[in-house]
């Protein structure tokens, strides 16, 4: 196993990217039967690579780590007595290689790459020319006054000293502030924010990190507060000459917690993967009478799957080009076009890898909250539990 550090400002090339390889370490360990896990203690062990006299003190800017494997086999060792080359020489004798790996003797190479966030590589002691905290989603905004601050990363980012400014007045998060990991931290920036107003996120020195428009904020806090869904999402797009956001509008109030749509127009009921005929299923709720469904929420909406939810359910092909459904999971999106209002996303639904023959859905139709694996498909029709032994 070697790990090697992908950097810049190494070397003469300073702005070329260079592989350095910065230690040999112990085979990976297995986890529990599920695969193998290396433990890297990344911030130590990069503060002395960087204290190394290979490096001799440059500012190095790290792109990522990579993780690489010799992958062998003592089945595809030379066996004890030998290869016979009466057999080896017949045409189809290595008809069961793939890829061509498996060959008697060998092996390969494999790795894996990743990027530590942005705040452990300025901890291991890496040049970071972005703010962490330039990572964080303005997620939620409340007509009483607050703001919510959302982390996607992986690790926790300090915001003391950071802080909001919004509806005129500025409020500053107090030192020792993190927002925990795909966590929520939340700060009362005015007595009150109404719509059409901006909301900004500033840096220690008053730089905005980023800002959110607030397009449509009841006045009454009890009717719901303007957010993203799901959290941290975004995408603007226009709308009627005007901005809008496809991932963007009226929530639940939620401080400190998951958004959700105010509203629910649509939802997947129901998910089949097998083969090359898969398909999802929609219900339409509140009346909706069509919605768009994606694998992936960054294409233009003229790549989304219409559906029709006449009768209340509406079935979305499986296409290769337009909606393939991966037989190892995935993510779907379904967006609605509310009447005289922008489109948005009402509804986000992960799914696994389902065993043959069965289905993924809601049981009972229509319950966001009740996501089922096993079920028998029943495709345009109400769900179904298997039974045993069927």
């Amino acid at each position: 196993v070697e790990l090697v550090f992908r950097v810049t400002g190494y070397g003469l090339t300073p702005e070329d990217t260079v592989d350095v390889p910065f230690r040999q370490v112990e085979p990976f360990a297995e986890a529990a039967g599920t695969g193998w896990a290396l433990d890297l203690n990344f911030v130590s062990v990069a503060r002395a690579f960087l204290a190394s006299p290979e490096v001799g003190g440059r500012p190095l800017r790290l792109i990522e780590i990579g993780a690489r494997a010799f992958v062998t086999s003592p089945a595809w060792d030379v066996p004890p007595g030998g290869l016979d080359l009466d057999t080896i020489i017949e045409p189809g004798s290595f008809t069961n290689v793939a890829g061509g790996f498996g060959f008697v003797g060998s092996g390969f190479w494999t790795e894996v790459r990743w990027t530590p966030s942005l705040t452990t590589q300025a901890r291991g002691g890496f040049v970071v020319d972005v703010d962490p905290a330039s990572l964080l989603v303005l997620n939620e905004v409340s007509a009483g006054g607050w703001v919510e601050l959302f982390n996607p990363t992986r690790e926790a980012v300090p915001v003391g000293g950071y802080a909001v400014r919004a509806a005129g007045e500025t409020a500053t998060f107090p030192l020792g502030t993190t927002v925990p990991a795909r966590g929520f931290t939340v700060l009362q920036v005015a007595r009150r924010i109404e719509s059409d107003g901006t909301v900004e996120f500033l840096s220690q020195g008053g730089a905005v990190l980023s800002e959110l428009f607030v397009s449509e904020l009841p006045d009454d806090p009890a009717l719901g507060s303007f957010g993203s869904y799901p959290d941290g999402f975004s995408r603007p797009i226009s709308f009627q000459g005007g901005r809008a956001d496809l991932f963007r509008g009226r929530v639940n109030e939620s401080p400190g917690a998951p958004n959700r749509p105010a509203a629910l127009l649509a939802v997947v009921n129901e998910v089949y993967t097998e083969g090359t005929d898969g398909w999802v299923e929609v219900i339409g709720l509140l009346g909706t009478p069509q919605a768009l469904v994606t694998h992936d929420g960054t294409l233009p909406l003229d790549d989304w799957v219409g559906v029709s939810l006449g009768g209340g359910f509406g079935v979305a092909e499986e296409s290769t080009t337009s909606l393939p459904l991966d037989q190892g999971g995935g993510e779907l999106y379904v967006v609605v076009f509310p009447t005289q209002a922008p489109p948005r996303v009402f509804d986000v639904r992960t799914y696994g890898p389902q065993t043959p023959g069965r289905s993924a859905g809601l049981l009972p139709d229509r319950d966001p909250g009740a996501w089922t694996d096993g079920l028998l498909p029943t495709r345009a029709a109400p769900n179904a539990a298997a039974r045993f032994g069927l």
